[in-house]
């Protein structure tokens, strides 16, 4: 992440489960949240949950209903992103 952000990136995580639920969070795992610019998360309930870990949390809700059938995953000169307006 220190690499990413060196180089100028802007690194958000999303994350959509409560910490408490992972063990790895208590031993350290919280710089998923602390080594980022910002969470991402899809209620207000969650980005409350999230803020103590890191302040800058934006809630995007989910607004994907289905994904479409996988069509390509063969040619790696082609990708599919998804993205929050």
């Amino acid at each position: 992440m220190r690499m990413l952000t060196d180089a100028g990136y802007l690194v958000v995580t999303e994350f959509d489960d409560h910490p408490a639920h992972f063990k790895m969070m208590q031993q350290g795992g919280d710089m998923s949240f602390l080594g980022v610019h910002a969470l991402q998360t899809s209620t207000a309930a969650m980005a409350e949950i999230l803020r103590p870990y890191n302040p800058e949390v934006a809630v995007f809700p989910n607004a994907v209903v289905s994904l479409p059938d996988i069509r390509n995953f063969t040619d790696p000169r082609r990708s599919r992103c998804f993205s929050a307006p």
